[in-house]
């Protein structure tokens, strides 16, 4: 991470993770490290973006803990990846700085760096996002799929809000998740930096030119965008410290045909792997998911090729349905105005879910399916199971 002569730019300050991804970070260690600065939201609210009238509520910190074992938490980036790197540090690991990889030897297991450097290892990990290096080097042939979606971010300081505003107090006074949902677009607002900060994304149609992935506007026209929206959510933005405010265009890349190069000396994680839109909050927990079964399978007495092929055969049927359903949310949230609209509504503003709820944080198959996964667990269900690339418990069947 950071020394003091390097700057660091974090991209997407915000950062949701449920129960799947908590009880990984609770079993790493992190959890000590951040518990100062997570927030835990009581409740996610669901608006109408005309006028914030509630369509739904759905409990969060207590229902995640005592049906799932594991909190819900909004964490800023920044706080996450300092406490990663310095539980890193402390279990030995050597960390580079100002060293891009421009290359990667498959067959050798070796990256290369842009200042010509050659690093060689048992294996190489390529986890560098969305717009992963590493992924096309072994695609090679890789093109993004846009989605039509660009999404604005803001952070606003609590301690520069009126803490008296009415309209503020639910936000700066009790922490929650709301969404506001609209034609062609949703909000959602929620609060990190242990209460010192609101973080906004604000999802509008795609108006960037083909080339341009990003792109400033001013707020002035980014309160244009959201004319007609609910005046709460336009004065959350309106208090935006930044006369510019940025917007990113979002898209997904192809699912892959395979995950890992056939040397056994190379393999995929994260959104390097299955970028998804971040309509279900789940990119960065698939991550951890991901992190902790290679890190269980690499932990087996068997050769890395059949390591590697059983952490996909572990992964790549969840993280294909959690991007899938990430992108029916995308349908759900921007309805327009209309009849599919009313019955959306009235679906998640039932008192109790049905099957195939729009609002599938409650749908009650998926919702249990996501949250009560536990990666090591399930990893550990997979090695008694037996045989993985013609390996049994570490031996040659």
């Amino acid at each position: 991470m950071a020394k003091p002569s390097l700057q660091v730019i974090i991209i997407g300050a915000g950062l949701q993770f449920s129960a799947n991804a908590t009880r990984i970070l609770n079993k790493w260690g992190i959890d000590k490290a951040i518990i100062k600065d997570v927030v835990e939201p009581s409740n996610c609210i669901m608006r109408r973006y005309k006028d914030g009238s509630q369509l739904a509520s759905l409990e969060l910190g207590a229902y995640h803990n005592k049906t799932y074992g594991a909190p819900f938490w909004d964490i800023h980036r920044h706080d996450l990846i300092i406490a990663l790197y310095e539980r890193a540090l402390e279990l030995g690991a050597d960390i580079r700085v100002s060293s891009k990889v421009v290359d990667v030897d498959f067959e050798s297991g070796a990256v290369i760096l842009e200042k010509g450097h050659r690093l060689t290892a048992d294996l190489v990990v390529g986890a560098d996002g969305l717009n992963s290096i590493t992924r096309r080097k072994f695609v090679v042939t890789d093109a993004p799929e846009y989605t039509g979606d660009i999404a604005f971010r803001i952070l606003l300081d609590m301690e520069r809000l009126d803490q008296d505003d009415e309209i503020l107090k639910n936000f700066t006074q009790n922490p929650q998740v709301t969404y506001w949902l609209g034609p062609k677009g949703h909000a959602i607002v929620y609060i990190l930096k242990g209460g010192r900060q609101i973080n906004i994304v604000a999802i509008a149609p795609d108006d960037l030119p083909p080339d341009v992935i990003r792109a400033p506007l001013s707020k002035e026209e980014t309160l244009q965008k959201f004319g007609g929206w609910d005046p709460v959510l336009r004065k959350l933005i309106a208090n935006s410290h930044d006369d510019v405010i940025w917007r990113w265009k979002l898209h997904m890349r192809p699912e892959l045909d395979k995950w890992n190069h056939p040397a056994g000396r190379f393999t995929l994680l994260g959104d390097a792997v299955h970028p998804s839109l971040p309509y279900l909050s789940q990119g960065a927990g698939m991550a951890l998911e991901d992190a902790a079964v290679l890190g269980h399978v690499l932990s087996q007495s068997i050769p890395l090729a059949a390591a590697l092929a059983q952490y996909e055969i572990l992964r790549r049927p969840r993280s294909t349905k959690v991007v899938r359903a990430a992108k029916g949310q995308q349908y759900w949230y921007h309805l327009p105005d209309g009849e599919e609209q009313k019955r959306r509504d009235s679906m998640i503003g039932a008192e109790e879910s049905c099957n195939g709820d729009p609002f599938l944080w409650r749908e009650p198959v998926f919702s249990p399916w996501l949250y009560g996964y536990d990666a090591y667990k399930e990893a550990e269900i997979a090695d008694s199971s037996g045989l993985i690339n013609g390996y049994t418990n570490g031996h040659a069947n």
